[in-house]
């Protein structure tokens, strides 16, 4: 017993010189910066954004909204600024509540370069991210070679004695990712240039040759791709640029050409920052053309992408050509390692256009039989929209003459007999308009479809653009306009333009009858015989979607050890549930954006929970995905998250004050950045209370223990001998079952009937069964484990149980712990383990036990016995 007793004081002496040595250990966090991509900046002019998850709170807060002093030093442990001069030129910081930034201010007055005072942080607030932009070291003046390697940051206390007490510390990495930077490396759309004759992406299918045209396109004035800085002031190497082009198809030629624009007063685009991608059908192969003039750029950033042209031609015959192509280009500098990748490239943007290959062909602007709708169709548009068909001659400024026209079929029509009276005395005659769909590129293929024309604006012998609106839909593809057909010789009846309604892009043939000629004749007894092309813009900026955050809690088991890990399960907080919908005819992707959440590596979603809703009727959730990584939205529905499951490494950190958010996940739309957070509240489950049995009587005023009646025992039939204290070795001890009170683990065990026997608990394993056992007895001199703290490493222990077998355990190990440490009494130790619980350390004072003993033995041998 003493030499136990005397290991467990070196422990506790040990314990005591770490936690007293932790006192002179500087409080300063160390942390690790990463390259804040997002907010790229001219490195040799505006320096690198870093960023480094932390968890600051109470009054270390204050001392960064006070005054501050933020310090780098070079690969070479150099503080390199010049005195007087601020090389640090951003600190903002980020609660852990969210995501808005809080720009510190820089102090001029105070007479310490790179000082901040960060007061604008909300008091009381938890610090979950801090972000600084500093300028990095150069070898020489422009262009001098960027110093790579990492870079150490230092934040000091002002308030504190020169040199100032450090309050984080930590490093930033210096290579050819940080320092290579480009604005807008998202997904877009390229936008027609209708300044350079493009007012939308169509290609003329019915030229009688594989005819080049040429369609021009812009990048997005408002956010274009934008070259800001290339690798560590390196030189600039053309060849390392390279194209991903797709589809790779069989019907097409195309070259594509990306204009570049710099800082020089040239020509806008200037010529020589040219990139061109030249596609062969024939072989499917694909080369890439950039100018020398790439290589001497570096004096002349940053260089925006200002839009390109895109020359196509057909490399098969009319027919075969699909009615829409695709296109998607990704630019990228390649990285030095090629094997890296795209996503691993020092930049690249990805870029799209749609392009129909429609029968629009006129050769004559004023060409009837082909026109082209104004405006694209929107595809995330829910339902139907309307287009504007004209039949104005441009040259003329008159409508489209029935009697005499020439887009009527090519048999002859019948003759549509013009009233020469007025409006009152004319009869209502039919106009029957058959629309069909082209399902290829030169219409020899049509299908029925939901678009009609629903509105007739006409010139008659009265009225200039009267109106007639349709009267119902026969079948599913002819709609029935009814209207005066009348006319004099000074105002005959022309055709000014049709309203269409269509829910899809493509190519429509349109045919007009009159009178009601709807027998077999139809296909080639017309009025009207028109082809009518609607194109399609990018839908993923124009996609409406919204959302809200959500508010959870993720519990941590205090019953489990700190360096263990555990998955826990967050649940919605008073229903703030979080939600994203699409109102639009489109999926929506929401993807993880490890960038703008705050969740550390030590932990990671495992699972999503959510409910689905449909906005609209005809819809439904067909193709929904609710993963750790992204959300997937069908048209026109709703994604509730209801919860889901946290995967940590080791404890979090875990603030005790209210409204504070450990972890922030964001879940973004690319293309539009609309995003949803789920905020999530780590918040520290106690492992429960209940007390280890007290199974030592009081002794300010002992009482034997009194025998109790035979009947009031629960003999389990099962005996214990432990010869190394000489328990039972005369004759085992009977061990007997000890239950709840009243049925409840909160109300402890009863230990009234337990007297000189050994109780084996509730709660534990039953011997002979497999699991853990947990027997108690009295502790006291006339209890029976009053010697229990002399056994050692593989002393014995020895059940006869009732199955026949004698079970020799082990023990394995032995120790004190708290009388509320229930956990670590019922823990297993191997199939079939025993624990041994008693009381001891008795304080006269409270009158209680201040702890229990604990051995824990594990199965070593069995062998049949004869009772």
């Amino acid at each position: 017993m003493s030499l136990k007793k005397s290991f467990f004081q070196q422990i506790c002496l040990l314990a005591l010189v770490v936690m007293l040595s932790a006192l002179f250990v500087t409080q300063a966090e160390a942390v690790t910066f990463t390259v804040e991509g997002k907010d790229c900046k001219d490195m040799r002019n505006d320096g690198i954004q870093f960023v480094a998850p932390v968890s600051i709170t109470g009054t270390d807060v204050e001392i960064w909204r006070d005054r501050i002093k933020v310090i780098v030093t070079d690969p070479a442990d150099v503080d390199y600024h010049t005195v007087g001069t601020d090389n640090i030129m951003e600190v903002v910081l980020y609660p852990a509540s969210s995501n808005t930034p809080y720009q510190c201010q820089q102090l001029t007055t105070d007479g310490h370069d790179n000082s901040f005072s960060c007061n604008s942080f909300p008091s009381g607030a938890t610090i979950g991210r801090v972000s600084v932009r500093f300028i990095p070291r150069f070898t020489a003046p422009a262009p001098g070679r960027l110093i790579d390697g990492t870079y150490k940051i230092s934040v000091r206390n002002l308030n504190t004695p020169s040199p100032f007490t450090e309050i984080l510390g930590g490093t930033a990495k210096v290579d050819a990712y940080s320092s290579a930077c480009a604005w807008n490396q998202n997904p877009a759309g390229f936008r027609p240039d209708t300044a350079r004759g493009t007012n939308e992406f169509v290609y003329r299918t019915c030229d009688t040759s594989p005819a080049l045209q040429t369609l021009f396109f812009l990048e997005n004035p408002a956010n274009p791709f934008t070259i800001v800085s290339f690798p560590l002031g390196e030189a600039v190497v053309p060849g390392r640029f390279k194209v991903i082009a797709s589809p790779i198809l069989s019907e097409m030629n195309y070259t594509i050409d990306f204009f570049f624009d710099d800082r020089d007063p040239d020509d806008n685009p200037n010529p020589s920052l040219t990139i061109r991608y030249d596609y062969i059908a024939a072989t499917k192969t694909g080369t890439i053309t950039v100018p020398v003039a790439w290589g001497a750029v570096l004096g002349r950033l940053p260089i925006k992408l200002l839009g390109g042209n895109l020359a196509l031609s057909r490399a098969v015959t009319q027919s075969l050509l699909p009615e829409k192509i695709d296109y998607e280009f990704t630019l990228y500098y390649e990285n030095i390692d090629p094997s890296l990748g795209v996503d691993n490239s020092l930049f690249h943007f990805t870029r799209s256009l749609s392009v129909l290959n429609s029968r629009h062909c006129p050769t004559d602007v004023n060409d009837m039989r082909y026109r082209i709708s104004p405006l694209a169709l929107d595809p995330c548009v829910t339902g139907k929209q309307v287009f504007d068909i004209s039949f104005i001659n441009t040259t003329t400024g008159i409508g489209y003459r029935l009697d005499t026209g020439t887009i009527a079929c090519s048999a002859t029509p019948d003759t549509i007999p013009f009233s020469a009276d007025n409006f009152a005395n004319t009869p209502l005659r039919h106009m029957y308009f058959f629309t069909q769909r082209c399902s290829n590129a030169n219409c020899t293929t049509l299908e029925n479809t939901d678009a009609y024309v629903y509105r007739a604006y006409v010139n008659d012998a009265e009225m200039d653009n009267r109106h007639w609106h349709y009267s119902g839909v026969t079948g599913s593809t002819i709609t029935d306009i009814h209207m005066r057909v009348f006319q004099s010789v000074a105002r005959p009846f022309r055709v000014n333009r049709l309203l269409f309604t269509a829910s899809r892009a493509g190519t429509y043939r349109i045919r007009a009858f009159i009178p009601n000629n709807l027998d077999g004749a139809i296909q080639n007894r017309c009025w009207m015989d028109f082809y009518y092309t609607i194109p399609e813009k990018s839908g993923n900026e124009t996609c409406r979607s919204s959302g809200a955050d959500g508010i959870f809690i993720a519990p941590w088991d205090g019953c489990k050890e700190d360096h263990d890990p555990q998955t826990s399960e967050f649940k919605v907080s008073k229903e703030h549930y979080g939600f994203v919908s699409n109102y639009s005819n489109q999926k929506l992707i929401f993807k993880f954006n490890p960038a703008i959440s705050t969740i550390p590596m030590a932990a990671n979603i495992t699972e999503l929970y959510c409910d689905w809703q449909v906005l609209a009727d005809g819809y439904g959730t067909g193709g929904a995905v609710c993963a750790p990584d992204r959300i997937e939205l069908p048209p026109m529905t709703r994604a509730i998250v209801k919860g889901g499951k946290i995967h940590f490494t080791q404890r979090p950190k875990i603030s005790d004050k209210g409204d504070v958010y450990e972890y922030v996940l964001a879940y973004q739309r690319t293309a539009s950045a609309d995003n949803m957070n789920l905020l999530i509240d780590v918040q520290y489950k106690p492992c429960p209370q209940e007390k280890i049995p007290e199974t030592g009587y009081s002794l300010r005023s002992p009482q034997p223990m009194s025998p109790a009646a035979a009947n009031e025992f629960i003999f389990t039939g099962n005996k214990i001998q432990i010869p190394a204290i000489g328990l039972g070795m005369e004759y085992p001890i009977p061990i007997v079952h000890v239950y709840y009170k009243d049925g409840d683990l909160a109300n402890g065990w009863d230990l009234s009937m337990l007297g000189g026997y050994i109780g084996e608990l509730e709660g534990g394993a039953y011997i002979p069964y497999g699991g853990n056992a947990v027997l108690t007895g009295h502790y006291y001199s006339q209890g029976v484990f009053v010697n229990l703290v002399n056994l050692h490493l593989e002393d014995e222990i020895i059940v006869y149980a009732t199955d026949g077998m004698k079970y020799i355990y082990k023990v394995t190990n032995s120790f004190w712990t708290k009388p509320n440490d229930m956990y670590t009494m019922f823990q297993p130790n191997g199939e079939k383990s025993l624990t041994l619980v008693t009381c001891d350390n008795y304080n006269f004072i409270n009158d209680e036990y201040e702890k229990r003993y604990i051995v824990q033995a594990t199965l070593e041998s069995s062998e049949p016995y004869q009772h």
